[in-house]
């Protein structure tokens, strides 16, 4: 308040006393002292609604909309809360808990209830509550004015609710820093090769000042020399500010810090800058900012993350120069990138004395949540709100959604091989069984070596003795290696940036109709009908809301949506499982989704249980071949009709068609007969006298006889168009009738071709893999040579060499 009274334009001499006190205090030169009431002016005048906005004003903007009644559990009243338009009802729960000095997670618990809409209050009240278009309280924000001589840059300054204010100037000065550089980098570039240019044309000046011939190119360097002097002046004059030096910093620090409602307590003593160059570059990449106390390693790992400088060899040399100065701890070799205390995060007040959320450098986020929420009996919920906090950190990596809930590193020779990575959706044998394949431990001379037979007891008595196992965990660990189940396949999607990989496992979601592949969602489709009918959910839908299920929060329509994707992807590893892998042929354990170390026993249930639905899917097929073969044969004999009735219609009409063309003639010829036969008989009458019945009867023995075919080729030639209409119809019913049956039933040729496949694939795996010898040969690898060839070694040392085929993964 001082400093801004003493920077605020007095109308006595006590303020210019009270000016001139403040600078000559801090031994600040003239010019450094006006930059500084510089930047207080303009603090004060752009301040926005905020919490320090609603704490400092001495009335309120708006009208008052509604107040509550707040009182703690043992019974203090605190005043009223009031909600005024124009204020965020966060912000507002905001500064009543600074006021009052309470916790963070009463002021967390109460802005749920009061966007929630569940205080304890009249529903009336209730209603008038502003809606929380946001749920984090905006503490501070500006838009300051950093100053370099008579420049400035305009950038904004926020604090955000469970935000450090000293961590906010931090990233509002690496903001600014980065602008500036990027403006500076442009225009030293500009100015610099500009200047470049004139000193070449100088040069050129004296080297051709006594040479005669070559005053037109000195001539013109001097012009370019003028030229070039106009534009660095005009140039000069437009230089973009500098990186402000650390008392800008100090004071803007101190000014946050003193703000009401923004807490800085234990705030250290800040570090002298340290500006950071690369490469033997002048120019520096950024400047560290620490305060006394600050690890070296934590610095080292934020500013690289800032810069992209992430690499090694720079982590440790900037950590070896950090470490040398004064104030920098060195007692770590690992950066902890986030901790927070879950009170502040979940807004439990219990929670104020449990260790912080912690995530350290190389970590993943969601490990660390599911293993605190598992340490402390936390439930999804909470589990997921640890886990976004730490993502919208900003400094975590965030990649994956799905956690590990448990590994066991594994040694050979006295070195780390790998780790069994189990997720929540496996089983300990699932998880022994994935790593043994990864490694290529399921080869014959492993598997008689029992090598993941014993890596499963040990897997298990580590998680036992961790954590304890549970139910399923148990019963799986006691039926030995056997039980583990392969994934059909993983189907991966990502919400909210989160990527989730999850195993689909044939028995988690058993098929309606004990057949593999999809069972269809759509129930008007008569292949699928029967599942609706009978009240079987599709494995698809099932396994979509089972996948979405493990993601919080729920995202709309997940389930339906996700069940389209499985079902695409049911139906490709189904095909996969009937497709050549190599030039060698099947992945035998592929088709019949065995494991691949399993024994003879469990080879023939795998047989059995891929050979059970054939024969009801083969009888399905019968029918519809039946069917299919009846409605052809009905409609080969409806196109026989209708093309007969075409034939016939169509020589009926061609023959009415030639009797009108007769009829036309003839009734022409009677025409002029006609006409010839009045004119005679007018003269006849005239001549002989003969009355008027003489006259025609006279005239009509000239006439010849109507041509019968007048009468009838009319009625005949529309009869014949009403024929061809008729055929034409028929004609065209018996090839919707054809369409019909292939759309009905066109599917039956190639699943009857399917189903042979399914047989002999069948087949020929059972022989193979029972057989031990064929067993070792199908079993050794076969390395991919020559582009589209592949080769397994013999017995005898040698190569066997084949080409062709699919070489995609199998899975």
């Amino acid at each position: 308040q001082k400093q801004a009274e003493a920077c605020l334009p007095g109308r006595d001499a006590t303020a210019a006393l009270a000016r001139d006190n403040f600078g000559r205090a801090r031994g600040l030169p003239d010019m450094r002292r006006s930059l500084l009431c510089a930047l207080w002016a303009a603090i004060i005048a752009l301040t926005r609604a905020s919490v320090v906005d609603i704490l400092s004003r001495d009335q309120p903007k708006g009208e008052l909309l509604v107040a509550f009644p707040i009182a703690t559990d043992d019974g203090r009243q605190l005043g009223d809360l009031e909600f005024y338009e124009k204020d965020a009802a966060v912000d507002a729960v905001a500064a009543y808990c600074a006021k009052n000095e309470l916790p963070s997670w009463f002021r967390k618990m109460l802005a749920a209830k009061v966007c929630e809409r569940t205080l304890e209050a009249d529903k009336d009240l209730l209603e008038k509550l502003p809606v929380c278009w946001r749920t984090r309280a905006l503490y501070y924000e500006e838009s300051i004015q950093a100053p370099d001589q008579d420049r400035s840059y305009p950038g904004k300054l926020e604090v955000w609710e469970d935000e450090d204010p000293t961590k906010a100037v931090e990233y509002f000065l690496l903001q600014a820093e980065k602008e500036i550089l990027k403006n500076r980098t442009k225009w030293d570039a500009e100015h610099e090769r500009w200047e470049k240019n004139r000193t070449r044309n100088v040069e050129l000046v004296v080297e051709t000042e006594h040479v005669a011939r070559r005053r037109s190119e000195r001539d013109k360097a001097l012009k370019q020399i003028s030229e070039l002097d106009w534009l660095l002046d005009n140039h000069t004059l437009s230089e973009p500010m500098r990186v402000p030096n650390g008392w800008f910093r100090k004071a803007l620090v101190d000014h946050v810090c003193s703000l009401p409602g923004l807490s800085c307590e234990g705030r250290r003593k800040p570090l002298p800058e340290l500006p950071i160059t690369v490469d033997g570059s002048d120019k520096p990449r950024g400047v560290v900012r620490m305060f006394e106390g600050d690890e070296g390693v934590d610095a080292a790992y934020f500013f690289g993350k800032q810069h992209g400088l992430s690499s090694k060899e720079f982590r440790e040399s900037l950590l070896a120069y950090l470490c040398t100065q004064e104030g920098v701890s060195c007692t770590r070799t690992k950066a902890r990138v986030f901790s927070r205390s879950p009170a502040d995060i979940l807004g439990v007040p219990e929670m104020a004395y449990w260790p912080n959320f912690e995530v350290w450098e190389g970590e993943e986020a969601t490990d660390n949540a599911f293993d605190y929420a598992r340490r402390y009996d936390l439930d999804i919920e909470q589990r997921y709100a640890l886990l976004h906090a730490a993502c919208n950190d900003g400094f975590v990596e965030c990649e994956r959604g799905d956690p590990i809930s448990f590994f066991f590193p594994v040694h050979e020779d006295g070195k780390e091989k790998g780790r069994v990575e189990m997720s929540p959706y496996q089983l300990p044998g699932d998880a022994v069984y994935d790593y043994c394949k990864r490694e290529k431990y399921l080869q014959p001379k492993y598997t008689k070596m029992h090598v993941r037979a014993n890596l499963h007891e040990t897997f298990c008595a580590a998680l036992e003795q961790d954590r304890g196992l549970t139910e399923a965990q148990r019963i799986s660990c006691e039926s030995g290696p056997r039980t583990a189940r392969e994934p059909r396949f993983v189907q991966e999607f990502t919400v909210s940036e989160l990527k989730y990989k999850m195993p689909f496992y044939d028995s988690e979601f058993p098929p309606c109709d004990g057949r593999p592949g999809p069972d269809g969602l759509d129930p008007s489709d008569p292949l699928t009908a029967e599942n609706w009918t009978v009240g079987c959910v599709p494995r698809e839908l099932r396994a979509g809301e089972a996948f979405c299920g493990r993601v919080h929060p729920y995202p709309p329509g997940c389930g339906p949506h996700m069940a389209e994707f499985i079902a695409t992807s049911l139906a490709r590893a189904e095909r996969r499982r009937f497709q050549m892998t190599s030039p060698f042929g099947y992945d035998y354990y592929l088709s019949l989704a065995t494991l691949r170390d399993a024994d003879n026993d469990t080879l023939v249930d795998a047989y059995l249980a891929g050979m059970a639905p054939v024969a009801g899917m083969l009888a399905e097929t019968l029918r519809n071949l039946t069917e299919l073969n009846e409605t052809l044969r009905a409609s080969r004999e409806t196109h026989l009709h209708a093309r007969r009735a075409l034939a016939h219609a169509r020589g009926a009409r061609r023959v009415a068609t030639e009797a009108l063309y007769d009829a036309e003639y003839r009734l022409k010829s009677l025409r002029d007969a006609v006409s010839s036969a009045f004119v005679e008989a007018g003269s006849f009458v005239s001549q002989k006298r003969l009355s008027p019945a003489d006259a025609v009867r006279d005239a009509a023995i000239l006439f010849p006889p109507i041509p019968p075919t007048l009468r009838g080729s009319r009625k005949a030639l529309e009869e014949a168009i009403d024929d061809t209409n008729r055929a034409d119809e028929l004609l065209h019913a018996g090839d919707l009738l054809l369409d019909d049956a292939q759309i009905l039933h066109g599917h039956a040729r190639p699943q009857a071709d399917h189903l042979e496949t399914m047989s002999r694939v069948f087949r020929e795996g059972y022989e193979t893999l029972t057989d031990k010898k064929r067993r070792e040969t199908h079993d050794k690898p076969c390395k991919k040579i020559f582009g589209a060839c592949c080769a397994k070694d013999t017995d005898n040392g040698g190569k066997d060499i084949k080409c062709g085929g699919d070489f995609e993964n199998a899975e």
